[in-house]
């Protein structure tokens, strides 16, 4: 057997694996996980940001997220559109176009990671946390309503973390 195909097997597994732990438990558990996974992924991406900021030099400017407007932006719509833009949207055309939901999954991150086009270092972690939001609707992509709730939840919930830790941080 060819290697390629051993991997894919592998990550088949592994995803079916998680498919059905995930599965059995509650939305609500299932949301307090994936948000944190959110920031651990983050963490995990440090080398990656570090190396960017090596590269072509350090630039962490990101949205402007102060006062009420900010927190309406960021922690009400921002995950409202980007949920219905790079979830629901990705998965519905690539399902009418019969992709397999690995590519869905990839591509619904690169273009969660495009829309967040602040620094090279937001498009990383922007790709990550798509990673991370992209499975979340996989997950629950039978029920396209539930899938948007459930990422849109846990999307709200770092973006309102994000924007505590910055409103408080200066």
């Amino acid at each position: 057997m060819l290697p390629t195909i051993n991997f894919q097997n592998k990550m088949k597994h592994w995803f079916l694996k998680w498919n059905k732990f995930f599965l059995k438990n509650s939305m609500w558990f299932n949301i307090v996980i994936f948000y944190s996974f959110s920031y651990v992924i983050v963490i995990v991406g440090l080398p990656g940001f570090l190396l960017l900021d090596e590269i072509i030099g350090e630039n962490n400017s990101g949205p402007d997220i102060k006062g009420w407007v900010g927190f309406f932006a960021a922690v009400i719509v921002a995950p409202l559109f980007e949920t219905w833009l790079c979830q629901y949207l990705i998965f519905r055309i690539g399902k009418k176009f019969k992709i397999q939901n690995g590519w869905i999954l990839l591509m619904s991150a690169i273009w969660f990671g495009v829309n967040h086009l602040y620094s090279p270092q937001y498009i990383w972690f922007g790709f990550l946390l798509g990673l991370v939001f992209g499975y979340g609707y996989y997950l629950y992509k039978s029920v396209p309503s539930k899938a948007f709730w459930f990422v849109t939840g846990i999307h709200l919930l770092h973006n309102l973390t994000s924007f505590i830790i910055v409103t408080f941080a200066e």
